[in-house]
């Protein structure tokens, strides 16, 4: 038996630093299992060692040594996961609190808890960030991180080491975040809320650059910006996956009904040229993506 029986409720990718390596995706299940992926034979293969023992809240891929991924549970604990040898390390640290979210910069991987943030190094915790609105959702990129609240605001910071610095703090929409994505370059950062808009901000200032991605009808789950970071795909609770244009924001790809009772994971694999989704239904899916606009 390969793969998920029970409902997805996180997924990432990892990309090697070798070109002609191979992405492999990574999913986690309601009942604490987790397993890899290679892209492109669609073989599974489940993470052994100590793993968690409910529902797996968040993923994380790191470059550390040949890869780790970093998962957050239920059971409120972080732990690791050799890539090469895809086996749990064995050690998990215990959070503060229920875990909202997970993200990985350069160095450091940071882990929201309904309080603040939780800053951890090779799997140590090193430091903590007390945020002022209840946190919903954390996004990193290289040395900078966003931390989304409950009372519909991003906050960006600088990492440094143990600390997280505020730069900038801007309003997003009327409801609260559910879900963050730094473009490639950093420069911008997609916001999903709890009631299904996807708004595009500048990270350096908080300016709007679009706020049309309204075709949702319930809670964003999962936002990733494609290669190139013309394009962004957001998975919901509604079943449904878009894929949205930076430059033409009134033009959108839509797949309907892709996971019965909700997408909880889209990824842009091989280049850009196709997307990975998963959800309630146990299902990993690959949908190829023709003429971008």
């Amino acid at each position: 038996v390969q793969g998920h029986q029970k409902n997805i409720t996180s997924l990432t990718k990892f990309s090697p630093g070798g070109k002609n390596d191979k992405q492999t995706l990574w999913s986690g299940s309601f009942e604490g299992r987790v397993c890899s992926w290679d892209v492109a034979t669609g073989d599974a293969g489940e993470v052994d060692g100590d793993r968690h023992p409910a529902y797996i809240a968040g993923l994380a891929s790191t470059q550390e040594g040949t890869g780790r991924i970093y998962s957050v549970g239920w059971d409120d604990t972080i732990r690791s996961i050799d890539v090469g040898a895809k086996t749990y390390t064995g050690t998990a640290s215990k959070l503060s609190g229920q875990p909202k979210g997970i993200a990985a910069g350069n160095s450091t991987v940071l882990v929201g808890t309904s309080e603040g943030v939780e800053i951890y190094d090779d799997g140590k915790k090193i430091g903590y960030f007390k945020s002022g609105p209840a946190v919903t959702a954390v996004a990193a990129h290289g040395n900078t991180a966003a931390i989304g609240g409950e009372d519909s605001s991003v906050q960006i910071c600088g990492i440094s080491g143990s600390n997280l610095t505020p730069k900038a703090e801007f309003k997003v929409s009327r409801n609260p975040v559910s879900v963050m994505a730094f473009s490639p370059d950093g420069s911008l950062i997609a916001v999903g809320d709890s009631k299904g808009r996807v708004l595009v901000h500048k990270v350096a200032d908080g300016s709007l650059v679009t706020d049309r991605w309204t075709a949702h009808t319930a809670r964003i789950t999962s936002i990733d910006w494609n290669d190139s970071g013309t394009h962004v795909a957001s998975g919901s609770v509604d079943t449904h996956i878009f894929v949205w244009s930076l430059a033409n924001p009134g033009d959108w790809l839509q797949v309907a009904n892709a996971h019965k009772e909700g997408v909880n994971g889209v990824a842009w694999v091989e280049g850009g040229s196709k997307i990975a989704s998963a959800g309630a239904d146990a299902a990993v899916k690959l949908w190829k993506v023709d003429k971008l606009n």
